[in-house]
């Protein structure tokens, strides 16, 4: 790759990080919120676990992606 080309894949690379950051961050708050709500016996307890064990697979996920986007950007 010329050094154009390796400074746009850097940067779409990097780009890439920060977007699957930005999703851990959105999908651990949303499972804080679950938390709080299972912590405080409100609400359908059932569908709240069901809710918490779906939103766990979310930030598993959304982790999964940004290790690999924080290895993109390390190559």
């Amino acid at each position: 790759l010329s050094p154009r080309e390796r400074s746009k894949a850097l940067t779409k690379a990097r780009d890439a990080a920060e977007k699957a950051e930005s999703a851990v961050n959105v999908a651990e708050a949303r499972l804080t919120e679950i938390e709080t709500a299972l912590a405080s016996g409100s609400g359908d307890l059932i569908a709240l676990a069901a809710e918490h064990t779906a939103q766990r697979e979310q930030v598993d996920m959304a982790v999964t992606a940004w290790e690999e986007a924080v290895r993109a950007v390390e190559e």
